[in-house]
């Protein structure tokens, strides 16, 4: 007689050996398997563990819905997770390669309903596509228009300066894409018609269609910064590594390095790799996660931070879920992100929250939208991660974003080279509920930010009431818009309120300090230097109330205006140290300054053999005295070795 026990391990085995790659890839309850591609198969058990042992690429998201006991996923080896993608036939034409999907199917997005741009992977490395950089210009004259097909279009008459990229927008026509870049928008706008070119005059009339919730007329108070992507550019024109996609066939010139007897092409069609929903005690460790998918670069027009993005990695009403020494790479929305998709303001708390999400020691880099999002959550620590190069298709996508969230944790990250906000906090306007507060942000290295969007954002970010929250202990350098002088190392926006900005380093910006709208912010003790434009800038003051109290802080300013604050403002200004060192305007500024009472101006840089301010960094030169004798100022320089991943250049894969 056959024991029950044998028998079922004998069923459990030969349905282990019975299951293809593209089976649905699922853990929901302790006689599960966890299947898909070489994954070892095994009964979930308690304190149970699974081995990845070869890269795994996934037709399907892989569910975790987990509610009894602890699972964990690791590698040793840095084993993968990917989408298996679309694979594409190869045809040689001239220089370029010719790929098609095989079988007759179709490049969609997760959104087929909208057009789509895909990720085009080369021996499972993704490659770029083709783009005109930097057309500055301004647009006006917007008008509805009617297409032959009835439909309705818009219309505006788009003029630049430079002369030179007259022939980059002669390539315009229908079917192209003009991604213009405006203030935290990137509008993504499809050309349904062949722009009427005046070369001589700088000018086109374009018409498009567009998605999102901001309207096209609100772009003409803005220089515009648009990029021209023309899928019926000539391939002989392409630059090797580059393709362009039309009507289904994508055209690849191939670099010198592609093998084309060896070369496997395919596009990405997988959207979240990895869902964890209503699950405790989930650890993953040591996994690489990539090309998660193409994504509809139309759909998150006009909204900020790219909020709404659906995540390579989505977490929703989970507790106890940890990631720690994993790799991110080449993927669309944020790498790991709780509950993203919800965006209704909240001002208590919810049944459907998570907790306790720990994101330790892992890197971002090279992706194409941000590293991690936390909302509808508490008691989360993001600590020790390199996020670099975020942004590179979803430009309004930050590198750590805490929206409606409380008492959590960001520390000791690096967040570098985006193209917008490094770290954002909070997600409410002028008075709507929120949850968030009691937020630390503390010990991060915050540097090369804001690179593509033109400005409201900055290294750091704050927007809404966020009581108890704690910005303390960062170093933020190098944040510069591309030409609107308006982007800072710190802002508080739209009712930020309640913060204490503390023991920080900011230096080599635009401006230092923004408040737009905000107020009731303590800024205490921090080292600002080097503003190209302004040290605190209050562009909108809120009537009647206090927007900052300013104590303590030490600003070394050899250019432009310590203070850019408006008469209407209400401030405390008192027991700071400003230092006009070589400025071009010295004398008017220090009878402006002298105004302030209680604050020391001197004309000497303080920072001569005490602290040296790079763009790669700050170089500390005296560790035993200061020529400012100040306790908080020697507690800053202590504090410096703390700042950033520990091990952001470790990794390079």
């Amino acid at each position: 007689m056959v024991r029950p026990i044998a028998l079922f391990s004998l069923l459990l085995s030969l349905l282990a050996s019975s299951v293809r790659a593209d089976d649905v890839v699922s853990v929901r309850r302790e006689s599960d398997f966890y299947v898909g591609g070489n994954v070892a198969a095994g009964v979930i058990k308690s304190a149970s563990a699974f081995r990845l042992d070869a890269d795994v690429r996934l037709s399907r998201t892989l569910n975790l819905d987990h509610r009894t006991t602890p699972l964990r996923l690791w590698s040793d080896n840095g084993s993968s997770l990917s989408s298996a993608g679309l694979p594409l036939t190869v045809e040689s034409k001239g220089k370029s390669l010719i790929l098609r999907p095989q079988n007759n199917a179709k490049v969609n997005s997760q959104f087929p309903q909208l057009g789509t741009f895909p990720i085009l992977l080369i021996n499972d490395e993704p490659r770029e596509m083709m783009a005109y950089q930097n057309i500055t210009g301004r647009a006006d004259n917007f008008r509805n228009v009617t297409m032959n097909d009835g439909a309705v279009a818009h219309q505006f008459d788009f003029s630049w300066k430079d002369a030179q990229r007259s022939a980059d927008m002669a390539t315009l026509d229908e079917g192209s894409w003009l991604f213009v870049h405006v203030k935290w928008l990137t509008f993504r706008l499809r050309v349904v018609k062949k722009p009427q070119i005046d070369k001589h005059q700088r000018r086109a009339r374009v018409t498009v269609t567009m998605t999102g919730d901001f309207g096209l007329p609100s772009l003409k108070e803005y220089e515009m910064y648009a990029d021209v992507v023309n899928p019926n550019i000539p391939s002989d024109r392409l630059q090797t590594g580059t393709y362009i996609f039309h009507d289904q066939k994508i055209a690849y010139v191939p670099r010198p390095s592609d093998a084309l007897n060896s070369l496997e092409a395919r596009v990405v069609q997988q959207g979240t790799l990895l869902r964890i929903a209503k699950s405790k005690n989930i650890s993953v460790k040591g996994i690489t996660f990539k090309n998660n998918g193409t994504t509809d670069l139309s759909y998150e027009s006009g909204t900020q931070a790219e909020g709404m993005t659906v995540s390579a990695i989505d977490i929703w009403h989970s507790f106890d879920v940890s990631f720690s020494h994993c790799y991110f790479k080449n993927l669309v929305g944020y790498c790991v992100a709780v509950d993203a998709t919800k965006n209704d303001k909240q001002s208590t708390h919810r049944d459907d929250e998570s907790a306790r999400l720990l994101v330790s020691d892992c890197w971002v880099d090279s992706t194409y939208g941000g590293g991690f999002l936390l909302n509808n959550c508490h008691d989360c620590i993001i600590q020790n991660n390199s996020v670099t190069h975020f942004g590179r298709l979803q430009q309004g996508a930050v590198g750590i974003t805490v929206r409606n969230a409380y008492n959590n944790d960001i520390r000791q990250n690096t967040v570098a080279y985006g193209p917008y906000t490094g770290i954002s906090i909070g997600w409410s306007w002028r008075g709507d509920p929120t949850i968030c507060r009691d937020n630390r942000v503390t010990f991060n290295y915050v540097h090369h930010c804001m690179q593509r969007l033109s400005d409201d954002g900055g290294g750091i970010y704050c927007m809404g009431n966020s009581p108890g929250t704690v910005i303390e202990n960062n170093i933020v350098h190098d944040i510069y818009a591309r030409n609107s002088g308006e982007a800072c190392t710190m802002y508080f926006d739209e009712d930020c309120a309640n913060v204490v900005f503390r023991g920080n380093i900011c230096y080599n910006a635009d401006r230092l300090i923004h408040f737009h709208f905000g107020h009731d912010v303590t800024i205490q003790d921090n080292l600002f230097a080097w503003p190209q434009v302004s040290g605190i800038w209050i562009s909108l003051p809120q009537p009647g109330v206090s927007t900052f109290k300013a104590t303590g802080n030490l600003f070394v300013i050899g250019r432009g205006t310590p203070l850019d604050i408006s008469n209407q403002s209400s401030f405390q200004f008192a027991s700071n140290q400003i230092f006009l060192v070589n400025h071009p305007d010295q004398p008017t500024a220090m009878r402006n300054l002298s105004r302030k009472t209680g604050n020391m101006v001197g004309t000497k840089n303080p920072l001569d053999g005490v602290l040296s301010l790079t763009e790669n960094g700050v170089v500390r030169l005296n560790s035993s005295s200061s020529i400012l004798n100040s306790p908080s100022f020697l507690k800053l320089l202590n504090n410096l070795s703390r700042c950033g991943c520990p091990h952001t250049a470790q990794r390079s894969k």
